[in-house]
């Protein structure tokens, strides 16, 4: 079945990468005058090209790379390595602020998906805000209250995903930094509570499966497993976003209403004792329960 797709980020550097050109992705069009039934000179004009779209570079990525990517629901680690990995499932949409002047805000993607033995896997994909869509920027990421917890990491983080997380540096090893890594994605900006309408620099999330597609950095299975919020998070995957799209472009950007109706809908799902130890745990800065691919659960 053919799916119509709005895309929601993309990022036209790593996508001529994915398909071995360092110029613009351009496709060739050739005319020429049409056939009549009274036989006349025919002329051929000089070819021109245009910019593809977004979905015709897409479908040549998967073309090119069927054999050098793979699924999320798939990988693992002890596979041959492959450059790109992809998945559907739920996203958020956030950003960290420009460390300075001349650089632009980073893109965090973040989604995570159940294992087998009920653990999680965490994927982490941090880019350019500037390939966010209309769809996710429209109405601008949420601001942080002065309180918010930030990582001291960030510096040695960005530049460990810069070198594609080939090493570690003086104060971190690679494994722990992925582990910073995911605090980053998962913790950025909050309060206390982790739900992402909570956190701040936070666009959104989609309540449709979000289709992406992103250059694989580093997975490591943790020996020491990220326990947040009543999950157990034991694999770490970071990456660079290529795309995230979804069937109608729709994201639900957090502001002071939605908020309040995400909040509604949260606590409306949880049991009676559940509600009550949420409240408590807000209070004293701690959350219960966990927000995870566009649905609600609570451990």
């Amino acid at each position: 079945m053919k799916h119509n797709y709005e895309y929601l980020y993309f990022s036209i550097r790593i996508a001529r990468a994915a398909i071995g050109s360092s110029e613009k992705i351009t496709q060739e069009i050739k005319w020429k005058t049409p056939d009549t039934l009274i036989k006349l000179p025919t002329f051929e004009g000089s070819p021109t090209t245009k910019e593809k779209s977004y979905e015709e570079i897409t479908r040549e990525i998967i073309k090119r790379n069927k054999f050098d990517s793979i699924s999320v629901t798939n990988y693992d680690s002890s596979l041959p390595k492959v450059r790109y990995i992809y998945g559907l499932g739920g996203m958020t949409f956030g950003e960290l602020e420009a460390i300075s002047d001349q650089d632009s805000p980073t893109a965090v993607l973040f989604t995570s998906l159940r294992n087998k033995s009920g653990s999680r896997t965490a994927v982490c994909l941090f880019g350019s805000s500037t390939n966010y869509t209309e769809h996710v920027t429209h109405a601008g990421s949420t601001d942080s209250p002065p309180s918010a917890w930030t990582s001291s990491a960030r510096m040695g983080v960005e530049r460990f995903l810069r070198q594609r997380c080939e090493r570690g540096n003086s104060h971190y090893t690679r494994e722990e930094l992925a582990a910073e890594a995911f605090k980053i994605a998962y913790c950025n900006y909050s309060t206390g509570s982790l739900i992402p309408w909570n956190r701040g620099h936070m666009f959104g999330h989609s309540e449709e499966k979000v289709d992406w597609f992103a250059r694989l950095h580093w997975s490591v299975s943790l020996e020491h497993p990220i326990k947040r919020d009543g999950a157990e998070y034991n694999q770490i995957i970071l990456g660079a976003p290529v795309w995230a799209r979804n069937p109608s472009g729709s994201v639900l950007r957090y502001n002071e209403s939605t908020e309040k109706e995400l909040e509604r809908r949260f606590r409306k799902e949880l049991s009676p004792i559940d509600r009550i130890r949420y409240t408590l745990q807000r209070k004293s800065h701690h959350f219960y329960g966990r927000y995870e691919t566009g649905e609600y659960s609570i451990d």
